[in-house]
C-alpha cells in the first residue's frame, strides 16, 4: 500500500454507530411461563457445567414443569405428560416467558465493539468464556431473550456494576476453591462479599494475519502516546517526539533498538526523529493509528501476547506506579479509553476508570475537556466487596444463551462476565423440537 493511499484510508475512519431499536409490543395474555424440574447428581449438576452441557447430556430428565398461561392458573405435568402439554400451545402466537436477564443498557461485546444488549440480533458473534479455561471466542448465540422485570439485584463497586435479576446465573470463585462456581444472583448476594471473587477477563487467542512483533507493538504505544505524524503536503515523512524525560528518552531509544530503526540525535529544540525511509514499519503502524493515534477494534484480534506488550508498555508512556497493586493511566482520547479497556479484559487484566476533567497542557484553556484516568492491573478477577441492593426496574431485560454458559458485559462502565440463561427455552428446543417463535 503506497502512502498516499495509506493517508486516504487513515483519515477515513470513523467511530461505530449504534442501529436505532424498535421496542415490541407485548400481548400478555400470550406469554407462557414454563418452570421445568429436572434431574441432578453430585457431579452432573450446573454447578460445575454449562447450561448447554447440562440440557444436551445424555443424563437430562425432565421429571416434571409447570405451565402458566398469561393470568391462567398454573397446571403442573408429569414426565410422560410434558412433551403433549407443550406441543398443545401454538407457540407462533405465543411467547415464552424466559428468566434470569440484564437491562436492555448493558452493554455485550461484537465484532465492531461494545453494543447494547437489546441491540444485538441473535445472529450477531459476541464474545464468550469459558469457565473451565477463562478462554474467551466469538460465538453465535443461540437464543436471545426479552423478558419483564420488576427488581434488580444491583452491585456498585470500583469493578463491577452489574444489575441482574434474581434467578440470573453468577460465576464465582472462593479462597477454598480454586474453580469457579455458578448460583443465582439472589443467592450469592447471601455470600460474604470479602470472600467471593468474580471473572472481569478471561484469555482471547486473537489472530495472526497481519500481527505485529512484541517490540513493534511496544513502539507503537510510544508513538500513540508521546509521537507526532510528519506530514507535509499530503507526503509521509516519519515521526517526530519531543521528550523532555531523560526516562522516556532512554526508553524509546531502548524500543527503537529492539525493532532495528534509527532514531536520530535530539536537535536544538530537543526534537528526536524516526524517517520513515529508515524505518518501513512506520507504514503499519501508521496505517493501523491513522492520523490522530488512536487504538481501535483491530487491537483486540492481534495475538494475545502482543496485545499482552502493550499493556505492560503504558505505564512508561501515560502511566506511573502508585505504590498499590497495578498502575495508573491516562488518556484523552475516548476510542484509545474504551480499546484498551477492552483489551485488557480479553487478555486477563482488568481496568477500572472514569473521566474527569482535564486541564493538562494544551487541554488547560479548552474547558470542559476530559481525561480518561484508570488503574490497571494485571489480574482476572474482583472481589465484590458490596453488599448489593434490590432496585425497582420498570421495562424490558434480555440475555443471550451461548455454547460455554457465560460471555463479557459491560454495565455502568465496567465490564465482567456473565452468566447465560434460557434454561427452559433450550429444553425445549434440544428435547421436544419446539423453537417458539418469540421469547
Amino acid at each position: 500500500m503506497s502512502w498516499k493511499s495509506t493517508l486516504k484510508k487513515a483519515a477515513a475512519q470513523q467511530e461505530f454507530c449504534r442501529p436505532a431499536f424498535t421496542t415490541e409490543k407485548i400481548d400478555w395474555a400470550r406469554v407462557v411461563t414454563v418452570d421445568f424440574e429436572t434431574y441432578f447428581g453430585v457431579e452432573y449438576t450446573l454447578k460445575k457445567m454449562s447450561t448447554s452441557e447440562y440440557i444436551r447430556d445424555d443424563r437430562f430428565k425432565a421429571q416434571m414443569v409447570g405451565i402458566k398461561i398469561g393470568k391462567g392458573k398454573t397446571k403442573v405435568y408429569g414426565p410422560k405428560q410434558i412433551g403433549a402439554a407443550l406441543r398443545a400451545i401454538n407457540w407462533q402466537t405465543h411467547s415464552l416467558l424466559a428468566h434470569n436477564c440484564v437491562p436492555g443498557d448493558t452493554e455485550v461485546l461484537t465484532r465492531s465493539g461494545w453494543k447494547q444488549i437489546k441491540d444485538v440480533p441473535q445472529t450477531a458473534e459476541i464474545m464468550q468464556w469459558d469457565p473451565t479455561t477463562q478462554a474467551l471466542s466469538w460465538c453465535v448465540p443461540l437464543a436471545k431473550i426479552k423478558n419483564k422485570a420488576k427488581e434488580l439485584v444491583s452491585w456498585g463497586s470500583s469493578f463491577h456494576r452489574g444489575q441482574y435479576t434474581a434467578g440470573h446465573r453468577m460465576y464465582f470463585q472462593t479462597p477454598d476453591k480454586a474453580e469457579w462456581q455458578v448460583d443465582t444472583a439472589e443467592n450469592v448476594a447471601k455470600r460474604s462479599m470479602n470472600n467471593t471473587y468474580i471473572p472481569l477477563s478471561g484469555y482471547y487467542a486473537g489472530s495472526t494475519d497481519g500481527a505485529l512483533t512484541e517490540a513493534e507493538a511496544r513502539l507503537m504505544e510510544a508513538i500513540r502516546a508521546d509521537g507526532s505524524w510528519r506530514i507535509t503536503d499530503g507526503a509521509f515523512y516519519g515521526v517526530q517526539f519531543n521528550i523532555r524525560k531523560d526516562r522516556k528518552a532512554a526508553r524509546l531509544h531502548k524500543l527503537c533498538v529492539a525493532v532495528g530503526v534509527d532514531l536520530s540525535e535530539p536537535d536544538a529544540r530537543g526534537r528526536m526523529h524516526i524517517r520513515r525511509t529508515q524505518a518501513p514499519v512506520l507504514a503499519k503502524l501508521f496505517e493501523l493509528l491513522g492520523l490522530n493515534k488512536t487504538y481501535g477494534c483491530w487491537l483486540i484480534e492481534q495475538p494475545l501476547a502482543i496485545r499482552q506488550a502493550v499493556l505492560e508498555e503504558l505505564i512508561f508512556w501515560d502511566g506511573h506506579e502508585t505504590g498499590k497493586k497495578g498502575f495508573q493511566w491516562s488518556t484523552a482520547s475516548y476510542m484509545t479509553a474504551t480499546t484498551i479497556e477492552t483489551v485488557a479484559h480479553v487478555s486477563g487484566w482488568r481496568v477500572s476508570g472514569t473521566w474527569r476533567d482535564n486541564a493538562r497542557g494544551f487541554n488547560a484553556k479548552n474547558p470542559g475537556a476530559l481525561l480518561f484516568v484508570a488503574t490497571v492491573t494485571q489480574t482476572s478477577r474482583a472481589k465484590l466487596v458490596n453488599k448489593p441492593t434490590v432496585k425497582k426496574h420498570s421495562g424490558a431485560v434480555y440475555c443471550f444463551t451461548v455454547p460455554t454458559g457465560a460471555f463479557l458485559m459491560r454495565a455502568g462502565g465496567r465490564i465482567c462476565v456473565t452468566g447465560n440463561c434460557a434454561f427452559d427455552g433450550l429444553i425445549l428446543s434440544h428435547h421436544y423440537g419446539i423453537i417458539p417463535a418469540r421469547y
